[in-house]
């Protein structure tokens, strides 16, 4: 039977050259200083944190975890 021949290695010739060929969409410079804003403010937040667990003996504790949560937490 010519028809049941498996078409998965048909499939994956085609899509692997198309994901070859595909770029990905660039972004518009609106999206790419949103994303620069976003990503200083996340790395400002991770700086913060890690003064506060320095400040506070340095180790990651339960309590600790609790004091981060509730000082530098969503403020929405």
């Amino acid at each position: 039977m010519p028809f049941a021949t498996p078409l998965e290695p048909l499939s994956r010739a085609f899509f692997s050259s198309v994901a070859r060929t595909a770029q990905p969409p660039r972004r518009n410079l609106l999206r790419r200083i949103v994303d620069a804003i976003v990503e200083s403010n996340r790395r400002e937040a991770e700086r913060k944190i890690a003064r506060y667990i320095a400040r506070n003996g340095g180790r990651f504790t339960d309590r600790l975890e609790t004091d981060i949560a509730q000082r530098f937490g969503n403020k929405r």
